[in-house]
């Protein structure tokens, strides 16, 4: 993926095989400065790890509209850059356009996939194949799973022994945090460069974990009065160019009530009850009370609702018992032989951190075991 990073520099990080494959991109001078200020009260950030395409002859030009926008330059080296792409790149790659997913079929033994059923130009057809593989994400996944339910599987495919498909939806209590210095400007451009895990295990505010704080890229005012409708745009404008802005992230924890269920009539429904919100509530007083005390007296938080679920993962764990997972360790459907579930649905827990580079590594882990111990397609091939 191309992530700039140092290896050793997180105080959690556990052991690593090597270096990240590119350094890190260094903060800003005014980032350097508030990290001067913490390191100064005890703490430890470190450079966030982050997958951009910094080095040299790449496209990145480090603007302030890296987090929450679409890179026009293509220099984000997400999954459409570094992974879609260059399988297309190969020849050996059908990219389907405007093409809606119905529903998996199955044989009468209902042990097999035979065929995918789509939407398409106005019309459905079926495409047959011998493996078939959903990464639609932890909701899309599994409304597939149960939107694809026939007599051998009444409760959707996955869910005949575990009853767990769609369960355990979870996304992290998540908050944003503006950090304001009425009278000093912040003039940095790109904002989220560092991160702090000093409260993500037990720690000195308290005997248990809290969670993560990382820099948030720069809001402006636009992005601002979306949420927070009665505060004018010209005064969230003020704030933004005074604020330093943060991403406060922590685990919430697995609930079989929580999870995505398919009407009748085909609506999606997301039933969630937070949860851990202690924790993540501390989480937030402690960063405020830290920003006060470097500098930063006026305080505004977000708080993240369920239409925020840019994290979700849960909904059809893996494991090695079909009456508790969905899944087997290699992210197969446990009732079905040739379909995997291979994105953020297979996660236990939702950890306390984004799920993307744990979702990769994921799947180069499956993709090379159904390529050597499935399709046993030799390692010269």
């Amino acid at each position: 993926m191309g992530t700039h990073g140092t290896a050793g520099a997180d105080p959690i990080e556990p052991p690593r095989s090597g270096p990240f494959p590119y350094p890190t991109i260094g903060h800003e001078p005014e980032i350097e400065a508030i990290a001067e200020k913490l390191r100064g009260k005890g703490l430890r950030p470190f450079p966030l790890p982050i997958a951009i395409d910094r080095h040299k002859g790449g496209a990145c030009v480090r603007c302030a509209t890296c987090d929450g926008f679409a890179c026009k330059l293509g220099a984000k080296n997400d999954a459409e850059m570094r992974l879609v792409r260059p399988a297309l790149a190969t020849g050996q790659v059908d990219l389907v356009l405007d093409t809606k997913v119905l529903r998996l079929i199955t044989d009468a033994s209902g042990k097999r996939i035979t065929g995918v059923e789509i939407e398409q130009d106005g019309g459905t057809k079926v495409i047959e194949g011998d493996l078939f593989i959903s990464s639609a994400g932890a909701i899309n996944s599994s409304v597939l799973l149960l939107r694809s339910k026939n007599d051998t599987h009444p409760g959707g495919i996955g869910n005949n022994t575990s009853d767990l498909l769609g369960r355990n939806y979870m996304a992290h209590n998540n908050t944003a945090m503006m950090a304001i210095h009425p009278f000093r400007k912040n003039k940095v451009t790109f904002q989220k460069s560092m991160a702090i895990n000093d409260f993500y295990l037990a720690n000195h505010h308290r005997p248990y974990p809290l969670g993560n704080v990382q820099g948030l890229g720069k809001l402006q005012g636009g992005m601002l009065t979306a949420n927070v409708k009665f505060i004018p745009e010209w005064a969230m404008d003020l704030f933004a160019t005074r604020s330093v802005d943060w991403w406060i992230m922590s685990e919430d924890l697995p609930r079989r009530e929580n999870r995505v269920t398919l009407d009748n009539d085909g609506t999606v429904r997301i039933s969630y009850t937070p949860n851990n919100e202690k924790a993540h509530n501390e989480l937030v007083k402690v960063w405020a009370k830290t920003m006060r005390s470097i500098g930063y007296p006026l305080i505004i938080t977000q708080r993240m609702d369920i239409t925020v679920s840019m994290h979700q993962c849960g909904t059809a764990v893996f494991g090695h018992d079909p009456a508790t997972s969905v899944l087997d360790p290699f992210c197969k459907v446990w009732d079905v032989d040739n379909l995997y579930v291979v994105d953020a649905s297979f996660l236990p827990s939702s950890t306390g951190f984004n799920p993307s580079l744990t979702i990769v590594a994921q799947g180069v882990r499956v993709a090379e075991h159904i390529a050597r111990d499935v399709l046993k397609i030799s390692a010269a091939a």
